[in-house]
């Protein structure tokens, strides 16, 4: 039941892990046109941004889909506007580090901040 072909060895953390990082720049390219497709206009509107974070959301685990079969994954995408104020965002999990992994990514445009994660649950 341990993963097979689409792993590598990690030597720094001894473990298998999914090679995120290979994929990692074609995934800040395919969010840079995302993003630029739904905030062209950089103005926060409330009830927008619910739906654009539900098609965000929607594409983005499409795009991770393609890399395995093997992974449940994850999205969850947090947009506020942005008044120079602080977020802070937590979330708990069962968690097994050998396998599952997690992508961050944060955009901040003139008035929205966007976060990103998507979280990789090997699936056995």
């Amino acid at each position: 039941m341990n993963p097979t072909n689409d792993f590598h060895f990690n030597e720094k953390t001894e473990n298998f892990s999914l090679n995120l990082f290979e994929y990692f720049e074609e995934y800040s390219k395919y969010l840079n046109r995302l993003l630029d497709q739904y905030f062209n206009d950089e103005i926060y509107e409330n009830f927008q941004s619910k739906i654009i974070c539900l098609s965000l959301a929607e594409q983005i685990k499409d795009f991770f889909k393609k890399l395995s079969q093997r992974y449940r994954i994850i999205v969850q995408v947090y947009i506020q506007q942005h008044l120079d104020q602080s977020i802070l965002i937590a979330s708990r999990s069962l968690w097994d580090k050998t396998f599952d992994q997690f992508l961050e990514k944060q955009f901040l445009k003139r008035n929205i901040f966007l976060l990103i994660i998507v979280f990789f649950i090997y699936k056995e």
